[in-house]
């Protein structure tokens, strides 16, 4: 629950790339060398892994299936989503009666 995700200030001011050349792929689609997109599409399993386990999660305690789960799914989140016998002792309170101490936009 601690790890922070990587944010422009974790960009070097200077990062040099050179392209791989002289390395032919003819079974890839159009020369491609799939090193973007495979990437991007294991986090988006794993969110989506994380939504179906919440959902899961639900069933068992009788809840309706539709709640809300926001990008990044942080463990607060994730807990407050699951909702049991713990988390209903938490109901959020009216706007401007308290000073929240564990902000989740």
């Amino acid at each position: 629950g601690a790890y922070k995700l990587p944010g422009f200030a974790n960009i070097p001011g200077e990062f040099n790339v050179s392209l791989l050349t002289g390395a032919p792929n003819p079974k890839a689609v159009y020369s491609s060398k799939a090193v973007g997109e495979p990437p991007l599409f294991s986090a988006a399993s794993v969110f989506f892994a994380t939504k179906e386990a919440i959902a899961d999660a639900r069933r068992h305690e009788n809840l309706g299936p539709d709640f809300e789960l926001t990008s990044p799914a942080t463990a607060a989140r994730i807990r407050m989503a699951c909702q049991d016998k713990f988390t209903r002792k938490f109901q959020a309170p009216q706007e401007g009666t308290f000073t929240p101490w564990n902000v989740m936009p």
